[in-house]
């Protein structure tokens, strides 16, 4: 689509990507190469472009008969792959197949069009900021080196050691999720070294790379998106080497809007905790979004059992909630709860539990998903939209047994069926972009899509009404059930610098 676009050729009507269709019918397919699955499922034997040709280029193939046949054949067995994976879903998974042809296929218009529009990125601010983090970054260094002595940081052969001279006790490793963030809270020096970690991954991978990456003849960074990143149906995405969905906060600083427009970003406001509730169908979610109350306001009045004043905003309380409710989401352990709240394995298992029998639906709501993945080996994601294989929780002497069966097959759910609401609403944001610049009111595209967040390219003439149509396909497109949708609104020219609706046009009326 984007040979053709170069060309002029806008490609319309239906679509079918076998590669996608095929991540539907298994997402846990060791391969997607288009030789393995025809020779697997449809017993072609197909020989590759390697052994055909070896490492030579499509243009410095001199047998023209094999070079055709060769090119010939992809097309043939693309097609029988296409009818094979469209009998499979009809026959045996219509719901699927339903999902396939209404959201995961009509989402690759908005895949190309959101990989042709591009980002500038502020190469002037890379090399100022680029050098305001090298200046930290060295200032961060002389301060551990001050403690733990001449040793090389990147290395976890000499940092370990140190650190355990340093704090008294062997630790079992230098992972900084699991070792050093819980070290941080009593010694300075290791939360020196995690901030080192943090400046020294932002620089390499962002700031000094992201202007490498930028292409000659756009002069823009361009992203490559998978619409099934995950196996549970995120996006992911890169830009080189960079994976946009991954990046730090502060990299978002390095991309701007072009002259004469805006970023406008929607992102749905607890979007995995609404379609918690509405999945769990827990009557004290769902009366939460109902009325418009602050979730972790309730929540933490609920479980702390303190007065409803005492759980707001900056309230340690509340601070703790979001960790908890995070835990139940994705299934985390007490064990891995304690770590995060700097509890006891104990106490963060009495919270859990006491969490559960406050909400005593989401509880056997959870449960029944751990019953439903062992007897059947997946959970259904949407509303029967797409599964989520996890075959080891049917092997309990499986490694990942607990994984599959405690952890996954609940958030499986919570993140797969939040990813179906993501797609169901970028193509409707895609149309969006089209009408409006088909209306003469500027060139409006796809910008980025990041987990639950939706940014579009618009003109910097945007009014209110156009952002009161943006934020009702935002919240009208896809819901679950009946939990009511929000979504959170900046209009911003530097990615990171958002400004509120109102904040943007007090500042329009004022140039």
């Amino acid at each position: 689509m984007h040979m053709l676009r170069n060309e002029g050729i806008t490609v319309r009507g239906e679509l079918w990507d076998t590669q996608e269709a095929m991540r539907l019918l298994n997402e846990n397919e060791p391969s997607y190469a288009l030789k393995t699955l025809v020779s697997k499922f449809l017993g072609v034997p197909s020989l590759t472009y390697g052994q055909l040709f070896g490492k030579k280029g499509f243009h410095e193939v001199s047998d023209l008969l094999i070079a055709t046949s060769y090119a010939a054949k992809d097309g043939d067995v693309t097609y029988k792959l296409y009818e094979f994976q469209r009998k499979i879903l009809q026959e045996r998974f219509p719901t699927i197949y339903k999902y396939a042809k209404e959201i995961e296929m009509p989402l690759i218009y908005a895949v190309v069009d959101m990989e042709r529009t591009g980002f500038v990125i502020d190469e002037e601010y890379a090399k100022e900021y680029g050098q305001t983090l090298l200046n930290e970054i060295d200032d961060v260094e002389q301060r551990i080196l001050a403690v733990l002595g001449d040793i090389n940081l990147n290395s976890p052969a000499q940092v370990k050691p140190a650190i355990e001279a340093h704090i008294g006790r062997e630790i079992p490793n230098t992972d900084a999720k699991k070792t050093l963030k819980p070290l941080a809270k009593d010694y300075v020096a290791v939360e020196d070294l995690l901030r080192y970690k943090e400046l020294t991954k932002l620089y390499g991978t962002y700031v000094d790379k992201l202007p490498q990456y930028i292409r000659e003849k756009t002069g823009k960074l361009m992203a490559n998106y998978n619409q099934n990143g995950a196996k549970t149906g995120r996006f992911s995405s890169g830009g080189g080497s960079v994976n946009l969905q991954n990046q730090p906060y502060e990299a978002r600083k390095l991309f701007v809007a072009p002259k004469g427009h805006v970023i406008l970003g929607g992102d749905f406001s607890q979007q995995e905790y609404r379609a918690l509730a509405a999945y769990s169908q827990e009557p004290k979610l769902i009366e939460n979004y109902r009325n418009g109350t602050d979730l972790y306001q309730t929540v933490a009045s609920e479980i702390f059992d303190k007065p409803i004043e005492e759980c707001g905003d900056g309230s340690v309380y509340r601070k703790q909630t979001k960790v908890i409710l995070l835990a139940i989401a994705y299934g985390t352990g007490a064990r891995t709860l304690s770590m995060q709240l700097g509890k006891s394995v104990k106490e963060a298992q009495t919270i859990l539990d006491d969490f559960k029998a406050k909400y005593t639906t989401l509880g056997s709501w959870i449960e029944q998903n751990r019953t439903f993945v062992q007897r059947h080996g997946f959970v259904w994601l949407g509303d029967k939209c797409r599964k989520r294989r996890l075959p080891d929780a049917q092997d309990p002497n499986s490694d990942y047994w607990y994984s599959a069966v405690m952890t996954q097959s609940t958030n499986a759910i919570i993140q797969g069926s939040a990813a179906i609401q993501t797609k169901a609403t970028l193509i409707a944001l895609q149309q969006f972009c089209e009408r409006k610049t088909n209306e003469g009111k500027g060139e409006w595209k796809l910008w980025c899509v990041v987990h639950d967040e939706a940014l579009l390219q618009a003109p910097d003439t945007i009014t209110q009404e156009d952002v009161d149509e943006f934020r009702r396909v935002m919240v009208d497109t896809y819901q679950f059930g009946d939990v009511p949708n929000k979504t959170d609104i900046e209009l911003s020219l530097r990615w990171g610098e958002g400004m509120t609706e109102e904040e943007w046009f007090k500042r329009k009326e004022t140039e």
